[in-house]
C-alpha cells in the first residue's frame, strides 16, 4: 500500500507539474504572439471621436470676405471656406503656379478634385468671383485696399491669372482669403450681402459642414450658443479624422476657463495672461505658446493736438513710460516688449534699434523746460482705447504714468463698433491705443505709408515721411530679402527718430487643448490665431493598427 500511494502521489505531481508547464509554455507563446503583433504593426490615425472648442466673443457672419476685424468669425471661416494658399509657400485650392519674369503676373491652377458641399465644382468662376466682390466698394469689404488695382482673369475652369500693376514679393500672402461659392453668392445684393441668410449657414468647400445652430434669447434676441460641425466628406484635401466639432461661446474668460475644469470643452484660446498659471496646472492638456507678429502702440494724431506736434513732447512722454514694469504688473510677465513697428524674434527685426528707454526724471525736467509763459502747450490729454479689459489696464497705466510728470490725462473707451466705424474712420482721437497685425513676412505698408492717412487706411499716426514712403514702396517690391532687411531697417531707424508713437508690447496667446487630441502640430510662429486649425483635418483621438 506504500507503494501504491507513492506512485499515486507522484502521478498527480506529475500532472500538477505538467499543467504548469503547459500554462507557462502557452503563456510564453501568448506574450511572444503579441510582442511580434505590436513589432508587425504601427498605429496609425483612425477617423471618429468629437472635439470641442470653447471661444469667447459673439458672431454676426462667417463671410471671407466681411469677417476681418472679429477674430471668432475669422477662426470659423477656416472650416468652412478654402482659399488658394493655406499660406504664403503652401497651396491649398491651388495645385501649382506660375511667376512671370517681370513678377506681376500670377497663374494658378487649380485642384480639379475640389468641390462644395452640395456637389457643384470649385472653379475659376468662384475664385474670380470672390476677389471681384472684395474690389467692389458696394461690398464694403475691409480687404478692398489689398486688391484696388489688382486685375483678375479666367482662363479657364481651373486656370485663373492675377495681373498687378507693379511687382509685390509679398503677393500670396493675400491670397489665404476664403473663396465663396459664386452660384450661391452672386443673386445676393451689395446691400443684403452682410444680412443673407448664407452669412451663418455657409456652403461649405472645407473640411466641415455646419450641422446645427443652437441660439437662447437674451434681452430679446437670440444670442448663439453652440455651432455644431461634422465631417465634409466632399473635401478634397486629406478627410478629417475627427468626426464632429463643437464650437461653444462663452461671455468671457472666466466662464471659458471653468467650463475647462469642469470637463465642458477640450480646447480653447486664452488672451488674459493672469489665467496663464492656473491653466497650466491642470492635468492631461498640451500648450502652445503663440507669439503673434503684431504689436500695440500709442498712436499720436498731430492733427488733433497742437501739443503732439512737439517732437520733444512725444520724446517725453515715451520715457515717462516704464513698459517693463506694465508687462510685470498687466501680463504677468507673459508679453514681450517690442521697440519698432517690426515684432521681435522676426527675420526683418533689428538689435541695435531701440526705442527711448524709461526715465521718468529726466522726463519730468525736459517737460518743465519747455513749459514758459512764451510757450503755451494744453498739458491735458485724451487716450482713447476700445473697451477691452487688458487695453483699458493698459490705458490706465500710461494716464498714471504721465500725470506723474504734469500731464493730465482722460481715458476714453468705445465699443468697437463705434470705434472702427466712427473715431477709427473719422480719426477722431488725440491718442489711441490699438494694435496691428502683420504677417510672418512683413508688409507694413497699409499702417506706415502716407497714402493710408485716411480711412480705410490704417495709418492711425497719420505719419508722412516721403523717405519712408520710398522705402516701403522698394521693400514690398523686391523679392531680395536682403535688400529688404536693409530697407527695413532704415524704415525703423525713421520711425524710432521720428517718434509717431509709442510701440508697447506684443501680446502672447496660450493655446489649451486636451492632451487625448494629437496631430496639432501648431508653431508658436504662426501669423494669426486662425492659422491653428490650418491642419485641422489632420488632427484625431482614434487610433488604429495596421501593418508596417
Amino acid at each position: 500500500m506504500g507503494l501504491k500511494f507513492f506512485f499515486a502521489k507522484f502521478d498527480e505531481l506529475e500532472d500538477k507539474l505538467f499543467k504548469i508547464l503547459l500554462y507557462l509554455a502557452g503563456g510564453s507563446l501568448l506574450v511572444l504572439l503579441i510582442n511580434t503583433y505590436f513589432q508587425g504593426t504601427k498605429l496609425i490615425p483612425a477617423f471618429g471621436g468629437s472635439y470641442r472648442e470653447g471661444v469667447v466673443g459673439v458672431i454676426n457672419q462667417i463671410n471671407p470676405v466681411l469677417s476681418f476685424n472679429n477674430n471668432v468669425e475669422r477662426d470659423l471661416i477656416k472650416f468652412f471656406y478654402p482659399s488658394l494658399m493655406a499660406s504664403s509657400t503652401e497651396y491649398s485650392l491651388a495645385q501649382s503656379s506660375f511667376v512671370s519674369d517681370d513678377q506681376k503676373e500670377y497663374t494658378f491652377s487649380l485642384r480639379p478634385d475640389a468641390k462644395w458641399q452640395d456637389g457643384n465644382p470649385i472653379t475659376a468662376d468662384d475664385v474670380v468671383f470672390t476677389f471681384k466682390i472684395i474690389k467692389n466698394p458696394l461690398y464694403k469689404s475691409p480687404l478692398k485696399f489689398n486688391w484696388e488695382e489688382v486685375k483678375i482673369e479666367k482662363i479657364d475652369n481651373l486656370t485663373v491669372k492675377f495681373i498687378l500693376p507693379n511687382p509685390y514679393a509679398l503677393f500670396t500672402e493675400n491670397l489665404t482669403t476664403g473663396i465663396l461659392p459664386k452660384h450661391i453668392w452672386q443673386s445676393i445684393t451689395p446691400e443684403d450681402f452682410p444680412k443673407t441668410f448664407y452669412n451663418l449657414n455657409p456652403i461649405s468647400g472645407g473640411p466641415y459642414i455646419l450641422k446645427e445652430i443652437r441660439s437662447s434669447q437674451k434681452a430679446n434676441q437670440a444670442v448663439i450658443q453652440s455651432l455644431e460641425l461634422v465631417r465634409n466628406d466632399n473635401y478634397f484635401g486629406q478627410k478629417p479624422y475627427i468626426s464632429e466639432i463643437l464650437i461653444k461661446f462663452f461671455e468671457n474668460e472666466e466662464s471659458l476657463f471653468q467650463a475647462l475644469k469642469e470637463g465642458d470643452i477640450d480646447g480653447f484660446l486664452l488672451n488674459k495672461t493672469e489665467h496663464f498659471s492656473a491653466v497650466k496646472e491642470l492635468k492631461n492638456f498640451n500648450y502652445f505658446h503663440l507669439k503673434l507678429p503684431r504689436y500695440y502702440a500709442l498712436f499720436f494724431n498731430q492733427t488733433k493736438s497742437e501739443t503732439l506736434k512737439n517732437v520733444k513732447i512725444r520724446e517725453i512722454i515715451a520715457m515717462a513710460i516704464n513698459r517693463r514694469e506694465m508687462i510685470e504688473k498687466i501680463f504677468y510677465g507673459n508679453a514681450e516688449l517690442v521697440s519698432t513697428p517690426l515684432p521681435i524674434n522676426d527675420y526683418f527685426s533689428v538689435g541695435d534699434v531701440e526705442q527711448l528707454d524709461y526715465d521718468i526724471q529726466k522726463a519730468k525736467v525736459l517737460l518743465e523746460s519747455l513749459l514758459d509763459p512764451k510757450n503755451k502747450l494744453d498739458l491735458n490729454l485724451t487716450i482713447t482705447v476700445p473697451k477691452d479689459d487688458i487695453l483699458i489696464k493698459v490705458a490706465n497705466y500710461l494716464k498714471e504714468s504721465l500725470e506723474k510728470i504734469g500731464f493730465t490725462i482722460k481715458v476714453e473707451d468705445f465699443d468697437a463698433k463705434t470705434l472702427f466705424e466712427t473715431i477709427i474712420k473719422d480719426r477722431d482721437y488725440q491718442m489711441l491705443i490699438f494694435g496691428q497685425a502683420l504677417r510672418s513676412n512683413p508688409d507694413p505698408f497699409s499702417f506706415w505709408h502716407s497714402s493710408q492717412v485716411k480711412d480705410p487706411g490704417l495709418n492711425l499716426s497719420l505719419y508722412k515721411n516721403p523717405e519712408v514712403d520710398k522705402i516701403l514702396i522698394e521693400a514690398r517690391q523686391t523679392s531680395d530679402p536682403q535688400l529688404r532687411k536693409n530697407l527695413y531697417q532704415n524704415f525703423q531707424k525713421q520711425i524710432v527718430k521720428d517718434i509717431p508713437a509709442v510701440f508697447l508690447y506684443r501680446p502672447i496667446q496660450l493655446y489649451v487643448i486636451k492632451n487625448k487630441i494629437k496631430g496639432t502640430f501648431i508653431s508658436d510662429q504662426i501669423s494669426s490665431s486662425d492659422e491653428r486649425f490650418n491642419h485641422i483635418n489632420f488632427w484625431y483621438i482614434k487610433q488604429k493598427r495596421v501593418r508596417k
